[in-house]
């Protein structure tokens, strides 16, 4: 299939954005594509998102429309594998006609949460720890299923055994390298991680928030125009107390929430 004309590319962020140069259409893993140039500038409101800001996507990179059917490999932990973000998702992209996708991944699991048959492939393990992963697990992980966009939220069960964030972020760069070794133009919208209350961690209220302030610079610091990096606010406007069911998971209400932020970030790869 052929894709249409790229508009230019654009970021959000409080401080607006610039436009990106012209883009063209080039033929990817997932059908053709139809990919804006260079990227937008990011807005002065990108860093302020983590924690306090308002919600939506920091980063620069533009738009990739797909018109073929994009793979899209959910990376994480617990809080992907148990609870029903990933369901509410499928539903809404079904409920706007966006069909041309497929989640992949070595796993396929997931509570039911209503919603018959949604795909449950993804690629997670509960607790896990990403600070120890040696670049072996990721080209693994991405090698038997090539994705052509990664929706990433893990690092939490790092804050949780009091692990420092610079770990954290270095397995980002880590698994980012891994992924565009198999796909070198592998989409990657990286969220700010989901609040955490816990008695084993009195230092998380203020390591999550560091984290997800580095994370809207990581994204923009390894955002490119062939393999595009934005970040996502899964952090403001949860609150522990009724959106978590024990501090740390996401509890319907906290799914449905999380799966709106990952929808507005997803829906305009495929309709712009």
């Amino acid at each position: 299939m052929s894709g249409g004309s790229a508009t230019s590319g654009t970021t959000s962020g409080s401080g607006g954005a610039t436009a990106g140069s012209a883009g063209t259409t080039t033929a990817g893993s997932a059908g053709t594509t139809t990919t804006a140039g260079s990227g937008g500038v990011a807005g002065g409101g990108g860093a302020a998102t983590a924690g306090t800001g308002g919600g939506g996507t920091a980063g620069a990179g533009g738009t990739s429309v797909f018109t073929g059917t994009a793979k899209i490999m959910v990376v994480g932990s617990s809080n992907e594998l148990i609870t029903c973000w990933r369901a509410f998702l499928w539903q809404k992209l079904q409920g706007a006609e966006i069909k041309n996708f497929d989640f992949v991944g070595g796993v396929s699991s997931g509570p039911d949460c209503g919603v018959a048959g949604y795909d449950k492939d993804l690629q997670a393990m509960s607790g896990i720890i990403i600070s120890n992963l040696p670049a072996s697990t990721y080209q693994g992980w991405f090698s038997a299923h090539p994705p052509d966009i990664i929706l990433m939220h893990f690092g939490g069960a790092d804050l949780l055994a009091n692990m420092s964030v610079d770990g954290v972020l270095k397995a980002y760069s880590l698994a980012l390298a891994q992924a565009r070794m198999v796909n070198p133009k592998v989409r990657l919208i990286i969220a700010q991680h989901t609040p955490e209350k816990s008695s084993g961690c009195q230092a998380c209220d203020a390591s999550v928030l560091e984290l997800n302030a580095d994370i809207v610079t990581w994204a923009v610091a390894n955002n490119t125009a062939e393999s595009p990096v934005t970040s996502v606010d899964l952090f403001t406007g949860l609150v522990p107390a009724t959106d978590l069911s024990d501090g740390v998971h996401l509890n319907e209400a906290g799914s449905q929430k999380v799966s709106d932020r990952w929808f507005a970030a997803l829906k305009p790869l495929f309709k712009p």
